[in-house]
């Protein structure tokens, strides 16, 4: 039996605006920006515009950095778990080694921070939301594949089993293709509201992504293996306490 993707949102393409004009990343980001005055999550100040003073990192260059491959997120979620000191949810020698040099490295630790602090600053939105104001005429899954990883995948079932997971950043995809690129062993899907970063927004770069960077607490909602993929349902709760995420 196939995975149940549920159902498709739709709105308008990235080209198709109601008077038939472009929708611009610009755009999409003021409407983003409304939404987030609207709701009254704004409380930060946080400005997506915000250029480098003084060799500080902007929005722009984080999204960009955690965009540049496979390596470039690894160590920004590896300097988001140092800075809130929550542990990844499973352990490996490869995670312990992003993080040591995560610790080592103050512009991670930085990026990773402004990172933090824009999800906390976003709107909490449904996939439908996402999908209105990124200019997406659809979304068929919220979502990140893993790989198998046979040390791994016992410690990660046993983390599911309790109901509840915590990752301070990782990327959830809007395109089900793009999910299941990162592997097909798990996938771990967010059901429901949620706060987020569009990563292509933000750094006008891979909009072909579609990723939506995010973080927090969770609970594990349902765990459903179908054919060679264990589908994890996930809830937002939280956001993640972070007491070094204004890092100089």
């Amino acid at each position: 039996m196939k995975p149940r993707w549920g159902r498709r949102y739709t709105t308008r393409r990235l080209a198709d605006a109601p008077d038939g004009s472009a929708i611009r990343p610009h755009a999409a980001r003021r409407e983003l920006q409304a939404v987030s005055h609207a709701s009254g999550s704004m409380e930060r100040g946080l400005n997506t515009d915000m250029a480098h003073t003084n060799g500080a990192i902007d929005l722009a260059t984080a999204c960009s950095w955690w965009q540049d491959g496979r390596a470039g997120s690894s160590l920004l979620r590896a300097a988001a778990r140092c800075l809130t000191g929550e542990p990844h949810y499973f352990k490996a020698a490869f995670i312990a080694e992003y993080e040591r040099q995560a610790r080592d490295d103050p512009r991670a630790l930085e990026a990773a921070s402004k990172l933090l602090d824009a999800v906390r600053a976003s709107p909490v939105l449904t996939a439908s939301g996402w999908c209105r104001c990124t200019g997406l005429r659809e979304i068929d899954v919220v979502g990140r594949g893993l790989k198998e990883k046979r040390d791994e995948d016992p410690q990660i079932r046993a983390v599911l089993d309790t109901r509840t997971i915590v990752m301070p950043l990782w990327g959830v995809s809007l395109s089900r293709d793009v999910a299941l690129r990162y592997g097909s062993r798990w996938l771990f899907t967010i059901s429901g509201a949620f706060p987020g970063v569009a990563a292509w927004i933000e750094s006008g770069a891979k909009p072909e992504e579609q990723e939506i960077i995010t973080g927090g607490r969770y609970e594990v909602q349902e765990v459903e293996d179908q054919d060679c993929t264990t589908v994890v349902r996930l809830h937002w709760l939280d956001h993640v306490s972070c007491p070094r995420s204004s890092h100089p």
